[in-house]
């Protein structure tokens, strides 16, 4: 791990320069967490598919890069669509954000990888630089790819409520064979909690018909119908 990251920035990596990137890691995620907080709150500002936007956008920056538009961002009006939260395949655009949205909801959290689950955990101070880097994904029992379908389920569900959705949107995008494989589990999980859940299987470039289509299904999931699976 260390001679990749010694490959990928062209110069030595010592334990002091990692901590310092730590640090600096860290703090941005401090200040990410309180911009996140327009989007969660009991009248979100901010929705899914510009919270879903910004961190892309900050993907791309430098920590002191990221820090100048942090600061630029403001309020937005008050939304209030029903609360999601959406998890399965990873989204890199907001295509599929801002069709769900359309339907009336606000999408409030995400349990992928291009999401907000990176604001969940600093890696751990106690530990070496390196280790703790290593360690950092199985802090993260929604996203820790070494734990059981029922435990990143549960820790969906306990997400969920936290965030008092009124339901969760899964999605399987282009043919992605792992999304499917905690749904089963999700669903259970959810269940419980008294959380509904629709699962749609489409692809993250929808548009024309297939994209209106979506839309309707999640006005429907919305208002309290009953809907099958896209399936295509």
């Amino acid at each position: 791990f260390k001679t990749a990251l010694e490959g990928l920035s062209g110069k030595p990596v010592t334990d002091s320069a990692l901590a310092e990137a730590i640090a600096s890691a860290d703090r941005l995620r401090a200040s990410l967490r309180t911009a996140f907080e327009r989007r969660t709150a009991h009248t979100p500002t901010s929705s899914g598919a510009d919270a879903l936007n910004l961190l892309r956008e900050l993907g791309g920056l430098t920590v002191t890069e990221a820090e100048s538009r942090l600061a630029e961002v403001s309020n937005g009006a008050g939304l209030t669509g029903k609360r999601l939260l959406v998890t399965g395949s990873p989204h890199e655009t907001d295509a599929l954000y801002r069709l769900a949205e359309a339907a009336g909801a606000v999408i409030v959290g995400e349990d992928h990888d291009w999401g907000d689950l990176w604001l969940d955990s600093d890696p751990d101070p106690t530990l070496p630089a390196l280790e703790a880097l290593a360690a950092r994904p199985q802090q993260r029992p929604s996203a820790d790819p070494t734990a059981s379908s029922a435990a990143r389920a549960q820790a969906l569900a306990r997400r969920a409520a936290a965030l008092r959705v009124d339901g969760v949107l899964h999605f399987r995008l282009d043919g992605d064979e792992a999304a499917p494989w905690d749904l089963k589990s999700t669903a259970d999980a959810l269940g419980q909690a008294r959380i509904p859940l629709l699962a749609l299987t489409t692809v993250s470039t929808v548009a024309g018909e297939k994209a209106a289509d979506v839309t309707a299904r999640v006005a429907a999931f919305l208002a309290g119908e009953s809907i099958e699976d896209l399936g295509r």
